[in-house]
């Protein structure tokens, strides 16, 4: 008698639970991610957070400004040594 190419009934009956299984798994997964997050989320001190955060940006501000006013007064000194050094070559 040849075999069957094609399944019977029983296999997919057989394979319900299976399914079943499955998709209650992932959603239980899914489900439980979103509530660890939300309690981390509601866990967090967001006052200290925000005020840490806003401390780091005054900071980078802070360098940023004081790199720009450092290179702008090297220039200017730059300038100056050049200007005095003509100076000094024409009294000579």
């Amino acid at each position: 008698m040849p075999q069957r190419k094609y399944m019977r009934i029983r296999d997919y009956v057989n394979q319900i639970p299976d399914a079943a299984a499955i998709s209650t798994a992932q959603t239980t997964t899914i489900s439980s991610a979103a509530v660890g997050f939300l309690s981390w989320v509601g866990s967090i001190n967001w006052v200290g957070l925000i005020s840490v955060l806003v401390a780091v940006a005054g900071l980078i501000a802070n360098v940023y400004f004081s790199y720009r006013k450092h290179k702008r007064e090297e220039e200017l000194h730059q300038f100056t040594l050049k200007i005095k050094g003509a100076r000094d070559e024409q009294t000579k």
